[in-house]
């Protein structure tokens, strides 16, 4: 399973653990509001030496920057 958060006007609305499958459905949203997370990210490192994804997990109430393809808490 993977981390996907729904971003509303650039504002992480929820974070579901599901497959990208299951996003691509609809059943959950639109699709393309959905963004791959990664709770093994934090400040910019992957906590298990991975390569970090979009600096930071998402939360809810956090930030979503297109630009720099970054989450960001509030």
């Amino acid at each position: 399973m993977a981390h996907f958060a729904e971003v509303i006007d650039g504002v992480v609305t929820r974070v579901l653990v599901i497959e990208q499958d299951m996003v691509d459905t609809g059943k959950f949203g639109n699709p393309e509001n959905f963004i791959q997370t990664s709770i093994n990210t934090h400040g910019g490192v992957h906590s298990l030496g991975g390569t970090p994804l979009r600096r930071n997990f998402a939360v809810v109430g956090g930030t979503y920057d297109s630009e720099t393809d970054e989450f960001h808490r509030r």
